[in-house]
């Protein structure tokens, strides 16, 4: 390939990643002829259509991407997540059973055919491509939460919360571990121990899901009042968190004073 196209291709994909489809978009055509044809050029107008909501023509370009580099683990892994959003499940497995049978070594594939294989409900499936996602990557934030969510559906709350505590002991400022870490305490019981995972979270001060999360942890433990309060400094301090004011509408006929009376 041609320096110059090389350097359009580098510049387009960094315009993706700043979340600037439209000029990534602009950028690609400014390739040679010849660059244009090459399978990157095809995979990165499709990640660049997709972005700007242009999804079939996304998939003409990753038909056409495919097309020149079939064996391309990434190009496929990146095809599955597109099918996934779009509800297409059955087909983003079989892209990314592709993507691992021409590259092995690849965690994320790996992980992503096992959050899919979850999705559809194929647990005993995502086991074991969850277990190779975890013999390649098995500190990656993703891989321990991709654990933690299989361990609850399978219903071993214990195993959820041990990864979990991994996840927050490696990732402290990770606000998805948090959480997952007091779902999972929660569902063994012990809600003192989430709302103290909660409280001690690096990001509760800025992060609106763990402060309600706090008042979903009142609820489960049968604390109605003080959950509803939570919910209202929630909705006080972030009026826009509709999770929680659809929590506090739920709440609210069921949450009364020491006198009866509804709050």
């Amino acid at each position: 390939m041609h320096p110059n196209d090389i350097n359009l291709l580098q510049q387009a994909l960094a315009a993706l990643k700043a979340g600037q489809p439209a000029q990534a978009g602009a950028l690609l055509t400014r390739l040679s002829p010849a660059g244009q044809q090459h399978p990157d050029t095809y995979y990165l107008a499709a990640l660049a259509a997709d972005g700007l909501g242009r999804h079939d023509a996304a998939e003409q370009c990753f038909g056409a991407a495919l097309a020149r580099a079939p064996g391309n683990a990434g190009y496929l892994n990146s095809f599955a997540l597109f099918l996934k959003r779009r509800d297409r499940l059955a087909e983003a497995v079989a892209a990314l059973r592709r993507a691992v049978a021409a590259q092995p070594g690849h965690a994320e594939a790996w992980r992503n055919l096992a959050l899919i294989l979850m999705d559809r409900q194929n647990f005993d499936e995502a086991e074991p491509a969850l277990a190779r996602a975890e013999a390649l990557e098995p500190d990656h934030p993703a891989t321990l939460a991709a654990r933690a969510g299989l361990a609850q559906h399978q219903g071993d709350a214990a195993a959820a919360a041990a990864a979990a505590r991994r996840a927050v002991a490696l990732h402290p400022a990770d606000s998805d571990a948090q959480l997952r870490l007091a779902r999972a305490l929660s569902q063994q019981g012990d809600f003192d121990g989430a709302l103290a995972a909660l409280q001690a979270a690096p990001g509760l001060a800025a992060d609106p899901a763990l402060a309600a999360q706090i008042g979903d942890t009142l609820v489960d433990a049968g604390r109605l009042d003080a959950a509803l309060d939570q919910y209202r400094a929630v909705a006080a301090r972030w009026p826009d968190h509709h999770p929680v004011l659809s929590a506090m509408a739920f709440l609210l006929p069921q949450a009364t004073d020491v006198a009866g009376r509804p709050k």
